[in-house]
C-alpha cells in the first residue's frame, strides 16, 4: 500500500467521526433542544438544498482545481459549522438556515472530491484497497459512535463533540494537503448531457428512479433517527441501536457478496422483501418499539439488495454506448440533482402539511410510504425482486 493510500485511510477514518459529530448529532441535539420535528425538517430542507448546490459547484470547480483542494474546502465549511454549533448551541434553532447550508456544503463537496481522490491514488490491486477502505471506515464507525454518544449522555453536554469536530477538521485540512494529486483536464456539461441523452429510455428511467429515491432517502435521514430517539429517550442507547443496525448492514452486505449463485441472491432479495413487507403491514396495525425496530432491520436488509441493484443500473447506463460513456460525470451529476429534488419535495411536503408526532397516523402513513418506494423503483427497472 502506497504512502498516499495510508494517508487517505487516515483521512477517511477521521472523517467518519467528523461527519457524525456535524451530521447525525446535530439533528439529535436540535430535537433535544426544541422537541419540534418541524425544526428538524427545516434543517434538512436547507441541508438537501445545499447538497445540490455544492455538488454542482464542486463538479465545475474540479475542471480548474485539484480534488484535494475541493476536499479541503468541504472540511473548512465543517470547521465553520463546528464553531457555530459551539458558539450558538443554546439557541441553535435560530441558526437553522446557516447550519443546514454549511452541513450540506460539507457533504456535497466531500462526495464530489472523495471519489476522484480514490481513483487518483489507486495502484496495483484497486479492489483490495477499496475493500480495505470500506472495512476501515465501518470499524471506526462501530467503535466511535457508541463511545461518543455515551460520553455526551454521561456529561450531559454536546460541547466537547463540537470541539472534537474543530480539532479533527484542522487535522484533516493539513492531511489532505499531503496527497499528491493533480488537476483534471476534463469538462462538466450537465445541460448538454440532458439534451443529448433524454431520448434514451434508460436515461429517463434513471432520472425517474433517482427522483423517487429521494422520497425514500429524505425521510430516512430526517425522521427515522428521531423516532428511535423518542422511543428510547437516551442518546447512549440510541448510539448502541445505531451501531447494531450498522453492524447488521455490514454483515448483510458481506453475506450477500458471498452468494455467488444468482439464484441465491434472488432468494435473499425475496426473503428480505417479504420480511420488510410483513413487518411494515404489522407496523400499521400495532405501533410500538418492537415493530418499529423490526421495520428498521427489514429496511436495512432490503436496502442492501436495493442499493446494489441501483448501482448496477447506473453502471449499465454509464457504459450503455459511446455516447453515454462520454457523459459519465454528467449523468452522475444529474442523478444527484434529481435525488436532491426528490428529498426536497418530500421534506417540503412534510413541512407544508405540518407533519408531527402528535398524530400517529401521520407517522404510520410516512413509514408505509417509505416501504413502497423500493418496489416502485424496482418495477420501473424490471427488478428481479419484483418478478421473482
Amino acid at each position: 500500500m502506497s504512502r498516499a493510500q495510508k494517508i487517505y485511510l487516515l483521512i477517511l477514518s477521521l472523517y467518519v467521526i467528523f461527519d457524525f459529530v456535524l451530521g447525525s448529532l446535530v439533528s439529535l441535539f436540535l430535537w433535544e433542544q426544541t422537541k419540534n420535528i418541524q425544526t428538524i425538517l427545516s434543517y434538512h430542507f436547507f441541508l438537501f438544498l445545499s447538497i445540490i448546490v455544492f455538488t454542482q459547484f464542486g463538479s465545475h470547480r474540479l475542471q480548474s482545481s485539484t480534488p484535494n483542494s475541493i476536499y479541503s474546502l468541504s472540511i473548512v465549511l465543517g470547521v465553520i459549522q463546528a464553531f457555530l454549533l459551539y458558539l450558538f448551541q443554546h439557541n441553535l434553532s435560530s441558526m437553522i438556515p446557516i447550519i443546514g447550508f454549511t452541513s450540506g456544503g460539507v457533504i456535497g463537496l466531500q462526495a464530489v472530491s472523495s471519489g476522484r481522490i480514490t481513483q487518483s491514488i489507486q495502484s496495483g490491486d484497486s479492489l483490495r484497497f477499496i475493500s480495505l477502505k470500506s472495512a476501515t471506515t465501518n470499524l471506526v464507525a462501530l467503535l466511535t459512535i457508541p463511545i461518543l454518544t455515551y460520553l455526551i449522555t454521561h456529561y450531559g453536554t454536546y460541547s466537547f463533540s463540537y470541539i472534537l469536530g474543530l480539532v479533527i477538521g484542522v487535522v484533516l485540512i493539513l492531511s489532505v494537503r499531503l496527497l499528491p494529486l493533480t488537476r483534471e483536464s476534463s469538462s462538466y456539461r450537465p445541460i448538454l448531457a440532458m439534451r443529448n441523452l433524454w431520448s434514451l429510455p434508460e436515461m429517463r428511467n434513471y432520472i425517474f428512479s433517482r427522483f423517487i429515491y429521494g422520497f425514500f432517502n429524505g425521510p430516512i435521514w430526517a425522521v427515522l433517527g428521531i423516532i428511535t430517539f423518542r422511543f428510547v429517550g437516551n442518546l447512549a442507547v440510541w448510539g448502541i441501536i445505531s451501531t447494531l443496525l450498522s453492524l447488521t448492514q455490514i454483515l448483510g452486505s458481506y453475506f450477500f457478496g458471498k452468494l455467488q449463485s444468482r439464484q441465491y441472491q434472488i432468494s435473499y432479495a425475496v426473503i428480505a422483501t417479504l420480511l420488510f413487507g410483513s413487518v411494515t403491514l404489522f407496523l400499521g396495525i400495532n405501533w410500538n418499539f418492537i415493530t418499529f425496530m423490526g421495520y428498521q432491520i427489514g429496511l436495512t436488509l432490503l436496502g442492501i439488495t436495493f442499493s446494489l441493484q441501483f448501482e448496477n443500473t447506473t453502471f449499465e447506463l454509464l457504459n450503455l454506448d459511446a455516447l453515454t460513456s462520454s457523459y459519465q460525470k454528467e449523468i452522475v451529476g444529474l442523478g444527484e440533482i434529481c435525488l436532491g429534488l426528490g428529498r426536497l419535495a418530500i421534506i417540503g411536503l412534510l413541512i407544508v402539511i405540518n407533519f408531527n408526532f402528535d398524530n400517529e397516523l401521520y407517522v404510520r402513513l410516512l413509514l408505509l410510504g417509505i416501504a413502497s418506494i423500493p418496489l416502485l423503483i424496482s418495477s420501473r427497472q424490471k427488478s428481479a425482486i419484483l418478478y421473482t
